[in-house]
């Protein structure tokens, strides 16, 4: 069945074919052609800038989930595991610099974020290079 889904999907999408592609991975190895358009793809790049980037670059590696995980412990289960130590950790972090979240939390980062150092003419380059 899987292989049938993966013949069809690939004439779905535009497959060139130099003969009948019957649903067998013989068939698709003997007549299918990878498409012009695909040989010359290019690949995509997604960047996420916000308020967290306002915030030391220093701080621990949260993958830009800080507000997240400076209110949530994560616990959902009531095991420990490595997100609520993160969670703890980042919390943590984020006190020694600004005091307790109930009294600095996310929200009070908004008006750092202030993006004068915002170049994408520097961040196209980066990429291209």
């Amino acid at each position: 069945m899987m292989k049938r889904v993966v013949c069809i999907g690939l004439l779905i999408f535009g497959a060139a074919v130099a003969g009948p592609i019957e649903p067998s991975w013989e068939s698709m190895a003997a007549n299918y052609q990878v498409p012009e358009w695909f040989q010359d793809g290019k690949i995509g790049v997604w960047m996420h800038w916000g308020i967290p980037s306002s915030v030391d670059e220093n701080r621990p590696n949260d993958g830009s989930h800080y507000g997240r995980r400076m209110y949530g412990n994560g616990d959902f289960d009531g095991k420990p595991n490595r997100q609520t130590e993160m969670n703890r950790i980042l919390r943590q972090w984020h006190e020694q610099r600004y005091g307790p979240v109930e009294e600095f939390g996310y929200e009070d980062l908004v008006p750092l974020f202030k993006a004068e150092n915002w170049d994408p003419d520097a961040l196209v380059r980066f990429v291209k290079d």
